[in-house]
């Protein structure tokens, strides 16, 4: 083939691609000297251990294009495996058009014939605009700061002599103005209301952040992969934010129950407002998980609210029996472990309670599937357990609520392939959850037992190595190959560990900047975090709603998607700004 006719078979294959939305590569194959139509076989690299099933039909003499998702590495292969001198294993970048060229039964590399896009410009641009927000911020804060403006006011005057901020009102009325202002209301207020204040403001923040970065990703997170969860293994933006929420929610249940047992309530009645609290949460997630869908044959049963209310149940009830009313404080060499020492017996229950987890998933028969078996099933081990997704987990959420009663479209099902229901917030991952929600309460029992925010910090760090380095071991450092590998559908323990320490570490230093240095008020998520629960149904009721989304009218890039969602978004944390005002909250 000279080179007049390979160009003009190049061309063609542009023309073809023309028309990539996001997300989007487009592979032109040209074959030529073949002796006969062949078959180019991919995969995707994030299918572990997955055969090569998919297939191109090239003919012997042609210029084929074919489009290609860009958000992850794919493999190529003449043959169903990777045997043959045409294994390829290439990450396509969005709008790129790229070329291969097969001569008998051989090809070329892969080459650029028209450059990819950045598909993060829109990310780039927001995060810009942040930034300048927050500096024009600190700047407005520093030029506004009273004591500043009043050195800055004495030094003029001892220059020039000069009184600022004067006037002939202010003379003529007796009122006091400037520098001679008596100090002394103005400098009580601030006082008054710190000592008034015994809300943690950190901790509002920390889960108004979570239900904000939950409802962006619920509406779609700008179409990127890392605003959507994991496909089976692995840690992505979207997979922490529900474990976030469960751990803010165990440092709540420390506080609000050790403030309970310290008013003199009784501890059946906190048990009984429990029952009450964790089962609304649970009718509440039924309603959630079927909006629109009233087949009572197909009800969703599992779902994030249930998941959340029957965690709390098991970690509230067991502070609220065990907890003691002050604190059982320890000095000398053992003041390091006091919070621990407080509450040995609450350790050991939940240890047992994640033992009971880990001997079920990895000793439990189940039928047609290897012991201990953790994987999606499908084409995962070369479609030798096709059916037997999520071990012994899937299992047991399909024995108690039926194949009908799961959610039918699992992260995993678009690359392994699998038919078989799985839900990610079944009722087996409860027993994990409730460690993370005790990891919380962890948390929240060092406020009670530490009154320096040094002492406090230093064990929020200790926790947040502890519980990283655990997650590092259990999955060998590695994304699949590891004893307990890091997986949101199954709630592994790795998992828990992971998201514990990004939860120690983001609290930690959200204290320090809220409540601490008081940098920053924590406006606007510290309001949205009063609001989480009616920002979390309401944000469902009004998915496709105007203004909150809109059909898109450019299909092709992330910009409107992204913009879209951050709409959407940014209105639920306004109407939380209202609601705070009227003084309305609806939290967990």
């Amino acid at each position: 083939m000279d080179l007049i006719q390979m160009f003009g078979k190049i061309c063609s294959g542009i023309n073809y691609c023309k028309d990539l939305l996001f997300d989007e590569a487009c592979l032109n194959v040209i074959s030529h000297r073949i002796p006969h139509p062949i078959k180019l076989y991919y995969q995707y690299q994030e299918c572990h251990n997955c055969d090569f099933i998919e297939s191109i039909r090239i003919p012997r003499e042609s210029n084929t294009s074919h489009v290609f998702k860009t958000t992850d590495r794919i493999l190529f292969s003449l043959n169903r495996n990777e045997t043959n001198s045409c294994s390829k294993n290439y990450k396509f970048g969005q709008h790129g058009v790229y070329g291969l060229n097969i001569t008998d039964f051989e090809c070329s590399p892969i080459y650029v014939i028209k450059p990819p896009d950045n598909p993060f410009y829109p990310l780039f641009y927001f995060l810009g605009a942040v930034t300048l927000i927050i500096l024009l911020c600190i700047f407005l804060r520093v030029i506004s700061n009273y004591h500043l403006w009043t050195r800055i006011q004495m030094k003029l005057q001892q220059c020039f002599g000069v009184r600022i901020g004067s006037s002939v009102d202010d003379e003529d009325s007796g009122t006091p103005s400037g520098d001679s202002a008596p100090l002394v209301p103005s400098e009580l207020i601030p006082a008054i209301r710190r000592l008034q204040q015994t809300r943690i403001n950190s901790l509002d923040t920390f889960r108004g952040i979570t239900i904000a970065l939950m409802v962006f990703v619920n509406y779609g997170g700008g179409k990127y992969w890392f605003f959507k969860h994991s496909t089976w293994n692995g840690l992505t933006v979207a997979d922490v934010i529900f474990p976030w929420f469960a751990w803010i929610m165990g440092v709540g249940i420390a506080l609000s129950v050790r403030a309970k047992l310290r008013s003199g309530c009784k501890r059946y009645v906190i048990l009984g407002n429990i029952f009450q609290r964790s089962m609304c949460l649970v009718a509440l997630g039924v309603l959630f998980s079927n909006l629109h869908d009233n087949n009572l044959t197909v009800l969703r049963l599992p779902g994030v609210l249930q998941r959340l209310g029957l965690s709390y149940l098991i970690i509230s009830s067991l502070e609220s029996v065990l907890m003691n009313r002050q604190p059982n404080f320890q000095y000398g060499r053992w003041v390091i472990l006091q919070d621990i020492l407080d509450s040995w017996i609450q350790w050991i229950t939940v240890a047992f309670i994640v033992g009971l987890h880990t001997y079920i998933s990895f000793y439990l028969k189940v039928p047609g599937c290897p012991e201990g078996y953790l994987g999606p099933g499908g084409l995962d081990d070369h479609g030798q357990f096709f059916n037997c997704t999520g071990g012994a987990a899937g299992y047991i959420d399909r024995q108690i609520f039926g194949d009908k009663h799961l959610y039918q479209h699992p992260t995993s099902k678009h690359i392994y392939h699998s038919h078989t229901p799985f839900d990610p917030e079944g009722l087996f991952g409860v027993l994990t959850t409730s460690l993370t929600v005790f990891l919380g309460v962890a948390a929240g029992r060092i406020i009670l037992c530490s009154n320096s925010t040094g002492g406090r910090v230093k064990r929020w760090i200790i926790y947040a190595v502890k519980t990283g380095i655990s997650a590092g071991f259990l999955c060998n450092w590695s994304k699949n190959d590891g004893f307990i590998p890091i997986n949101k559908n199954l709630w592994s323990l790795s998992f828990v560990f992971i998201t514990a320490c990004t939860a120690f570490i983001m609290f930690f230093v959200l204290y320090l900047i809220v409540d601490h240095w008081k940098i920053w008020s924590g406006k606007p998520f510290s309001q949205a975090g009063m609001n989480s629960i009616l920002i979390y149904i309401g944000h469902g009721l009004t998915k496709d709603t105007f203004p909150f989304s809109f059909t898109p009218i450019d299909l092709t890039t992330h910009t409107e998607y992204f913009f879209q969602n951050m709409l959407g978004t940014g209105l639920w944390i306004l109407i939380a700004y209202k609601l705070y005002k009227n003084e309305v909250f609806f939290t967990v």
